[in-house]
């Protein structure tokens, strides 16, 4: 019988509703190992068995485009880590991204950061390319408490089909050459890039297929995309597991451009599908490509 070590309240937590499963994911490992998980919400605090508060994406509190409301968030957050920290509660924090993807509240966010890695006890990186970058951009955690967690697989959160079965489904000639793209459609992400490529390459290989799928923000225009493309299958939404299984299944590569990216969920799935990865070197793919082999990352 395994013995229950600790109480971690994490957010997401195990109840999340994220797109990514990653922290469900995570949780379950730690359950699995005798760590008994909660979600984290500001009643939390009451809990006296509450030891560790470990939180991701904080950032996520910069996502609204009105100050005001990121101001009260960031406000929130901040204030309920400085209760935890009177409780006697670790702070941990998961660095997936260093800052956040989109620039928008530049003073607010620089006050943010400022705060949160001044209050954190410990930190977390996906890679060493995450605990340089976090000590770099905030000198203050090089002196913190921290370790590399590698990126987990997706393979028991989504299921996986062969070439020709995903093909057969999504109604593509067996004999393309298929290049996809997936995840929400965000300018960070230089989609723009895979279809100017796509461009020149249907030029010269007619059974190119190109799939596209995600849900836009509301600073990345696809309509131009559609104008004359017949290999181009755009998905402009928020597609089930299922399809994007379907989706990533049926390609011969999984192309990721970012213009800048430390981490990648969206690699370690294609992983995870079997299917190879073609990515800018920066962030945490070199590590990854040596991990892998370069038949899998480029």
């Amino acid at each position: 019988m395994k013995q229950v070590l600790k109480t971690i309240y994490m957010s997401p937590g195990p109840l999340g509703k994220s797109i990514n499963p990653y922290t469900t994911l995570l949780c379950e490992s730690l359950a699995e190992a005798g760590v008994r998980v909660r979600e984290w919400t500001p009643r939390s605090l009451l809990d006296p068995n509450a030891t560790i508060w470990h939180f991701h994406w904080p950032e996520s509190m910069l996502r609204f485009d009105n100050t005001l409301i990121s101001g009260g968030r960031v406000a929130g957050f901040v204030l309920l880590l400085i209760l935890a920290r009177l409780r006697g509660i670790t702070l941990v924090w998961t660095i997936h991204n260093v800052t956040p993807h989109d620039k928008r509240h530049h003073r607010l966010q620089k006050l943010f950061y400022g705060r949160l890695t001044h209050l954190v006890n410990g930190y977390t990186s996906l890679s060493e390319a995450g605990i340089g970058a976090a000590s770099s951009a905030y000198p203050v955690l090089a002196t913190t408490p921290h370790c590399v967690i590698p990126h987990g697989d997706y393979r028991s959160a989504y299921q996986s089909f062969d070439k020709s079965a995903a093909r057969t489904f999504l109604q593509i000639p067996p004999d393309a050459k298929v290049l996809c793209h997936f995840g929400a459609l965000r300018q960070y992400k230089n989609v723009d890039t895979i279809v100017a490529l796509a461009d020149e390459l249907y030029r010269s290989e007619p059974n190119l297929v190109l799939i596209v799928a995600g849900k836009p923000d509301s600073g990345t225009e696809t309509d131009a995309w559609t104008t004359e493309r017949p290999y181009l299958r755009l998905l402009r939404r928020q597609v089930t597991p299922l399809e994007l299984s379907y989706c990533i299944c049926s390609a011969d590569l999984v192309v990721l451009p970012y213009k800048a990216i430390l981490h990648s969920g969206a690699a370690m799935l294609a992983l995870s599908l079997n299917r190879p990865v073609l990515a800018p070197g920066q962030g945490f793919f070199p590590e990854l490509c040596k991990t892998v082999g370069t038949e899998w990352c480029t």
